[in-house]
């Protein structure tokens, strides 16, 4: 590769962050408000992957139309877009983040309590697109980052929709998403909108459950696959019962037809709220909740004035006891004998396991929620 350049527009070239078929993004320094970004460009050695500068600039356009009117926590920020030596450059957000691909390839069978959590981020960070008129197009794993803490933040935007905007920003229709997680409308001649980014979504989700990818194959035989066959149920796929809770979610996640999908993102996140909430008679249906697991939801804080003072049906069941009985177990090793308390005052009033973990998570007593997921994931 060439030799990173010394200054980017105002911007002074620390490092190269990564290179992609079209552009490398390196690490910058803002001298006027003294920060750190990064610099996504043009590659320097021209290996641009489109057929000229001018249709890559206005993919480079696009992207920062698409980011800028969407302004959320979950979606890499763009502060500039401008032009240094005839190409296009765009300033945005630092993240120090590995991408879901390179995770997925050291850990391919993902714990559910982290698959759920990287869900319903994405799900608000969609939710958030959609409202503002943007629809990504291309979700997949090397576009979601995640940061040491797991927050996710969704990045790439070149080949989105801009509600009122081209419909082809600077690439043809064959090329607009990725093979395995493109809807079956983006391989025809077809109306599409914003269920395709919650088709994508339902793919990832079958990944993350369990390990294995819905549609498999080269491109044709992911097309084909995606017009003739339903891919095996999350729970058929590792015979793990308690996967059950998720069937119908990915049902109608991955139908074939757009209206017999969720008609939003925010649906989608309800129903998987609902299905994490199911305890369906099973032994071992522990799983734990980041708290920031359902992106603008408020939790309801331990102790609030909203939280009723008796116990509810649900928490004097024996399969709510023996699950909080292994919550305080957990708890015990973080935080010693003041979780007993915590969690009886967690549980008043409860009616599932997610209300009396998010309550949890919700107090400043400093609960490692990494270990704690893995602690009530354990089989």
């Amino acid at each position: 590769m060439s030799t990173a350049p010394v200054r980017i527009g105002k911007y002074r070239i620390t490092g190269v962050l990564g290179y992609g078929a079209m552009g490398v993004v390196y690490r910058g320094f803002d001298p006027l408000i003294e920060r750190a970004v990064a610099i996504k460009t043009l590659r320097p050695d021209g290996a641009t992957g489109l057929a000229d500068v001018a249709r890559a600039a206005e993919r480079f356009r696009n992207e920062a139309r698409a980011v800028g009117r969407i302004a959320h926590p979950g979606v890499v920020a763009i502060h500039e877009f401008g032009e240094h030596d005839g190409k296009p450059f765009m300033a945005m957000e630092l993240v120090h983040a590995r991408n879901l691909d390179q995770v997925l390839s050291t850990t391919p069978s993902m714990p559910e309590a982290e698959a759920v959590a990287i869900m319903g981020q994405l799900l608000d960070a969609l939710d958030a697109a959609h409202a503002q008129g943007v629809w990504h197009r291309d979700l997949k794993p090397a576009n979601l980052l995640i940061t040491a803490d797991g927050r996710l933040k969704l990045t790439d935007f070149g080949i989105a929709r801009i509600d009122g905007g081209d419909s082809e920003p600077g690439v043809p229709p064959s090329v607009q998403g990725s093979p395995g997680y493109m809807a079956p409308e983006q391989y025809l001649e077809a109306p599409a909108d914003h269920r395709v980014d919650l088709f994508a979504a339902g793919v990832l989700f079958y990944r993350l459950l369990t390990g294995k990818a819905p549609f498999t194959g080269s491109a044709d035989d992911i097309k084909e696959q995606l017009f003739s066959q339903v891919p095996p149920l999350p729970s058929a796929v590792l015979d793990r019962p308690r996967l059950r809770r998720y069937d119908a979610v990915m049902t109608r996640a991955l139908a074939r037809d757009p209206a017999q999908r969720f008609l939003s993102a925010v649906e989608f996140r309800q129903a998987l709220q609902v299905a994490v909430a199911q305890d369906q008679g099973l032994e071992d249906t522990q799983i734990s909740l980041p708290v920031h697991w359902f992106g603008a939801s408020q939790p309801t804080p331990v102790g609030g004035a909203a939280a009723p003072s008796a116990p509810s049906a649900w928490a004097e069941s024996p399969l709510a006891q023996a699950w909080l009985a292994r919550l305080h177990e957990a708890l015990t090793t973080q935080l010693g004998a003041q979780s007993e308390a915590l969690v009886m005052q967690a549980a008043q009033g409860a009616s599932h396991q997610g209300e009396v973990l998010m309550r949890l998570l919700a107090t400043s007593v400093g609960i490692d929620r990494v270990k704690l997921a893995r602690d009530l994931d354990q089989p």
